[in-house]
C-alpha cells in the first residue's frame, strides 16, 4: 500500500507545499534548502491521561535517501489545551523510539532516544487570566537533533510523553505541536556512530545509594568508536522528589549531587547536577513556586544536554563508558515519603574530522527578539546573539553587520576565542537604529571567520520580529516601594553603553523612593531592580523573590514599580507598572526623547490638510516642512516650488551613526607571526593590507611597491 504524507520545502524563506506518493519520491533539495516534516500536531496533553497513559505515538515519515543534512532541528510549540492550561509542572518529552527485532512488543524491543525535554510552567494564571496570560500562552523550544540523524530515517515513531498527574474532575492540560525542520548540506562534522547508553523510563530512577543506582540503571557499557574521529558524551539529568537529604534539603528536586564519567575505568570529567536559578526564567510570573532553584530545571524550561568529550584510544578501537554518582544519605521527610529519583538519558556520538577550517553559524538572535523563551529580549541598545565555530579552526575574528530591516544597520569587528564546535554569546554594541516604517524585524549578518570567506555561509544571518521599548515623558520618574525586606533589594538605571547612571543598594523597609529622570539625556537606558538571593551557598533553595511573591507577602510584605510622570496637576500617574513578582532580576529597557525608530515629528498624512507654512511633518525617514498650505500632496514628490521642502534625514535617535569602531573584516597584523601565503588579507592602523610573498615582522605601513604588503583599503 502507498503511504501518503506532506512535506514543506522552503526555498529562499518561502514555503512551497509538496505532497508525496511515495517516501522514496522526494523533491531534489538544493543546500540550504529547508524541508518541514510535521510529527504530533495540536496533540491534547491533559491531566486525566495519568502518568504512563501519558504517550502519544507518531509515525514520523523521514527522508530514506542518502542526502546530508546540515542541520536538523526539531521545533515544539506549547500552549494551552482546548480547556485550558493546567497549573502544574510537569515533566514531558520527545523520543524516538527504534525497534532492536522485527516485530517489537515490548519496551525491551526498542533503544529509546530523548530528543528533547521540558519541564511545563506552573500555569494557573494562563487558565485564570491573570497577571497579563490568558489560555492563549504559547512558548517555542528548539532543539538541535542533528546529533540523532542516523536514526531519523524513513518511518520513526515518535513519542510525546507527558507525565501529568490524573486528574479526572479537570480536563485541562497543554497542547503540543512537534515539528521537524532538516536543512540540506553538509554538517559541521559527520556523525559516524549513535551509541545508546541510558534511558530512564517514564522518567523514575529511584535512588537508594550510588551502589544501588549504578549496579542497577547505570551499568557500564562497550561502545565502538572506531570510525571515529572525536566522540561526545550528551547526558540529560534532572533530579526530583522530596525526600530529606542530610543537609536537610529535599532531595533530589532542590540537591545538588556531583557525578563521574569514566572511560576506560578512568575519570575524565566530574561535574554538578546544577542548581538553576529559576528566579531569571523566562516565563514569568508563574502560580507557583516557580523561584526556587531546581536540580538542572526550571518550570516552563526546556532541558538540554550536557556535553562531555569522550578520550579516543590511539588505535580508535571500542571504549568502556560508565556513568557515576555522588554517595549521599537521605531520610523521609514530610513532604516526601519515597527515594529521590533522576530522570536521566544519554547517548555516545561518533563525529568525523570537522568538514570546515573556517566556518561560522549564527544560532540565535537573543535580543531584540519577542520570543518567550528569552526574558531579557527587549532592547534600543545593541544585541545580544549566540555563535558557534563550526569549522576545525579557533574562531578569533568575526565580521558582524546588525541592524533594524529598514532602518540603520553597522558593522562590528568582533575579536575573542571560541574552540572548534563550541558555542559562544555575543554582547553587540549599541549603535543609532535610524528609523523604519513596517514590521521591527531585526537581522545579524556574520562573515569572514579569522578574516577567511567562510566555507559555509547559508547559515550566516537570521532576523527576529521585536517590540520596542517605552518613550518615557520629559517629567518622569522612577519609583520603587520596598516592602518588609528592602535590604533584599536594590535597583540602578544605566545607559546602553553600560554607565551607571542612578543607583541604590541600601533601601529601607517600606518606603517610596522616586528618583526623577528629568536630568537624563535623550538616549537609550535601563532600569533593573535586583533580589538579593542565596543561591549557590550549598543549602539555598530560595532565590530572589522579587518585591513581591504570593508565598511570602503575609511575611514580607508587598512592594511596586513603575514608570512614572508628572501630570499637569503634579500628581505621579503610572506610565507602566513593572511586574513586583519578578524573581532574582528584572530589566526594564526605555527611551528619553525619542522614538525607537521614528521621527519627533508626526507623520504625514494623505487625508489632512496642513493650512500654514512652516508646519513640520516626517515621511520615509526624512523631515519636511510646508512652504505653504497643502493637502494631498505627498513630501518625497516636492520639487523646489511645490508645497513641502526637503529638510533631510529623521535625527530623532540623537546616538552617533558612527558609533561602533572601523570595520576591517580581517586579522590584525601581528609582528612575530609568518605569513607565508600570498594573498592573506589583514588589519593595520585602520587599512586593509594584502601579502605578496612571504614576510615576517615586516610592518605593512613601511610597505612600497615592491614590500611584502600591497595596500587595499580604508576600514569601513
Amino acid at each position: 500500500m502507498m503511504k501518503k504524507f506532506i512535506q514543506l520545502i522552503f526555498r529562499n524563506g518561502l514555503p512551497w507545499l509538496f505532497f508525496f506518493a511515495s517516501f522514496q519520491n522526494f523533491v531534489q533539495a538544493k543546500d540550504g534548502d529547508k524541508i518541514l516534516i510535521p510529527a504530533q500536531q495540536n496533540l491534547q496533553w491533559l491531566t486525566n491521561t495519568g502518568n504512563s497513559k501519558g504517550a502519544h505515538d507518531q509515525l514520523v515519515n523521514f527522508p530514506t535517501d542518502d542526502k546530508s543534512y546540515r542541520s536538523i532541528i526539531m521545533h515544539l510549540n506549547l500552549g494551552c489545551a482546548d480547556n485550558g492550561c493546567n497549573d502544574w509542572d510537569y515533566f514531558a518529552r520527545i523520543e524516538a523510539w527504534i525497534p532492536k527485532v522485527e516485530s517489537p512488543l515490548n519496551f525491551e524491543d526498542y533503544e529509546i532516544y530523548e530528543l528533547g525535554r521540558i519541564i511545563t510552567p506552573y500555569a494557573g494564571y494562563m487558565s485564570r487570566g491573570l497577571k497579563g496570560f490568558d489560555n492563549n500562552w504559547q512558548a517555542n523550544y528548539q532543539f538541535d537533533v542533528t546529533d540523532f540523524t542516523p536514526i531519523l530515517k524513513g518511518d520513526v515513531k515518535i513519542r510525546a510523553f507527558y507525565g501529568g498527574w490524573k486528574d479526572p474532575a479537570r480536563n485541562t492540560g497543554f497542547k503540543v505541536s512537534v515539528n521537524f525542520e532538516l536543512t540540506e548540506g553538509t554538517p559541521p562534522r559527520d556523525v559516524t556512530s549513535l551509541n545508546h547508553v541510558y534511558f530512564g523510563r517514564d522518567g523514575r530512577w529511584r535512588y537508594k545509594d550510588s551502589n544501588t543506582m549504578e549496579s542497577l540503571y547505570l551499568t557500564p557499557k562497550t561502545l565502538d568508536l572506531s570510525n571515529a574521529d572525536s566522540a561526545e558524551f550528551l547526558l540529560n539529568i534532572t533530579g526530583h522528589g522530596h525526600a530529606l537529604g542530610a543537609e536537610g534539603r529535599l532531595c533530589g528536586e532542590f540537591c545538588s549531587r556531583e557525578y563521574y564519567l569514566n572511560v576506560d575505568q578512568q575519570i575524565v570529567a566530574q561535574n554538578e547536577i546544577p542548581l538553576k536559578d529559576c528566579g531569571l526564567t523566562p516565563v514569568y510570573p508563574q502560580a507557583g513556586t516557580w523561584i526556587l532553584s531546581r536540580a538542572n530545571w526550571c518550570p516552563g524550561e526546556a532541558v538540554y544536554p550536557e556535553r562531555m568529550k569522550v578520550p579516543l584510544p590511539s588505535k580508535k578501537q571500542s571504549v568502556l563508558i560508565d556513568l557515576d554518582m555522588e554517595d549521599f544519605t537521605w531520610r523521609p521527610g514530610p513532604f516526601g515519603k519515597q527515594p529521590p529519583y533522576y530522570n536521566i538519558s544519554a547517548v555516545v556520538v561518533g563525529y568525523g574530522a570537522p568538514n570546515f577550517d573556517n566556518d561560522a553559524t549564527l544560532l540565535a538572535i537573543k535580543s531584540p527578539n519577542k520570543l518567550a523563551q528569552y526574558r531579557d529580549n527587549i532592547s534600543c541598545g545593541g544585541a545580544v546573539i549566540e555563535i558557534r565555530n563550526s569549522g576545525s579552526q579557533p574562531l578569533t575574528h568575526l565580521a558582524i553587520e546588525y541592524g533594524v530591516i529598514g532602518g540603520r544597520s553597522v558593522k562590528y569587528q568582533w575579536q575573542g576565542h571560541v574552540d572548534s564546535q563550541q558555542v559562544s554569546e555575543i554582547t553587540l554594541p549599541e549603535f543609532n537604529w535610524g528609523t523604519w516604517e513596517g514590521e521591527n524585524r531585526f537581522f545579524v549578518n556574520i562573515t569572514l571567520p579569522n578574516g577567511q570567506v567562510d566555507e559555509w555561509e547559508k547559515d550566516n544571518r537570521l532576523t527576529s520580529q521585536f517590540d520596542k521599548p517605552i518613550r518615557i515623558n520629559e517629567k518622569s520618574y522612577f519609583t520603587i516601594t520596598t516592602n518588609k525586606v528592602a535590604s533584599e533589594n536594590s535597583y540602578e538605571i544605566r545607559s546602553a553603553s553600560g554607565e551607571k547612571i542612578i543607583g541604590n543598594n541600601q533601601l529601607d523597609n517600606q518606603t517610596l523612593y522616586e528618583e526623577p529622570l528629568d536630568n537624563l539625556a535623550a538616549g537609550c537606558y535601563t532600569a533593573t531592580i535586583n533580589d538579593k538571593t542565596n543561591f549557590g551557598n550549598g543549602n539555598a533553595i530560595w532565590v530572589g523573590n522579587g518585591l513581591s511573591w504570593p508565598f511570602t507577602d503575609a511575611r514580607t510584605g508587598r512592594g511596586t514599580a513603575s514608570l512614572s510622570y508628572q501630570d499637569e496637576n503634579q500628581h505621579l500617574v503610572i506610565q507602566k507598572a513593572i511586574q513586583a513578582d519578578f524573581g532574582t532580576q528584572i530589566n526594564i529597557p526605555f527611551t528619553k526623547g525619542f522614538t525607537l525608530g521614528h521621527c519627533n515629528e508626526t507623520t504625514w498624512r494623505s487625508d489632512k490638510t496642513y493650512a500654514n507654512a512652516g508646519e513640520l511633518v516626517s515621511f520615509k525617514g526624512k523631515v519636511y516642512r510646508s512652504r505653504r498650505w497643502t493637502h494631498g500632496f505627498s513630501p518625497d514628490q516636492s520639487g523646489p516650488w511645490d508645497p513641502w521642502e526637503n529638510l533631510g534625514d529623521c535625527t530623532a535617535d540623537p546616538r552617533p551613526i558612527d558609533i561602533t569602531p572601523p570595520y576591517c573584516g580581517y586579522p590584525a597584523w601581528q609582528k612575530n607571526k609568518v605569513y607565508a601565503a600570498v594573498d592573506t588579507h589583514v588589519e593595520f592602523s585602520g587599512k586593509v593590507y594584502r601579502s605578496r610573498y612571504w614576510s615576517q615582522g615586516f610592518s605593512p605601513d613601511e610597505s612600497g611597491p615592491w614590500d611584502p604588503w600591497a595596500f587595499v583599503r580604508k576600514c569601513e
